[in-house]
């Protein structure tokens, strides 16, 4: 998906409905997580929509592309601590509609620490859902050592 390239998508999905395990059964919609509309703007291109809606295609499930909007712009999560990362997505993001009983999955490309997903989470809580899961391509892990 770097620099727009869409033709991996269908392989990102086949391997990200195993990871997804029971939750994508119960889903009831399959989202991306948020993309501030400036971002967007600039890069023209939203990866996290991407997956989610090629998940969509690969299982059948209900494709919701914009479940919850930015309240506020935030800075790029590039380079911030956890810490950094919760208080920058705090109060940014809300959900467009009611999802009153609704089980949602959320698709993203990376987790890193769970921040954005997290924030959307609480906000479609906030707005019914009774279940949020999220799904993701990619995981950050930090380097560990493990010498003696």
């Amino acid at each position: 998906m770097r620099g727009g390239r869409r033709d991996g998508l269908p392989v990102f999905a086949r391997s990200m409905s195993p990871a997804a395990g029971d939750a994508l059964d119960r889903a009831d919609v399959i989202a991306p997580t948020l993309m501030h509309w400036t971002r967007f703007a600039v890069r023209s291109f939203n990866q996290a929509a991407w997956l989610a809606e090629a998940l969509c295609e690969a299982s059948g499930k209900r494709w919701k592309p914009r479940v919850s909007a930015g309240v506020k712009r935030r800075q790029s999560q590039a380079g911030l601590s956890a810490f950094e990362r919760r208080r920058n997505v705090s109060g940014a993001i809300k959900a467009r509609w009611r999802y009153a009983g609704k089980t949602i999955l959320l698709g993203d490309d990376v987790f890193t620490t769970g921040a954005t997903l997290e924030a959307c989470a609480r906000a479609l809580g906030k707005a019914g859902a009774v279940e949020v899961h999220a799904v993701t391509l990619a995981r950050v892990v930090r380097p560990t050592d493990i010498t003696f």
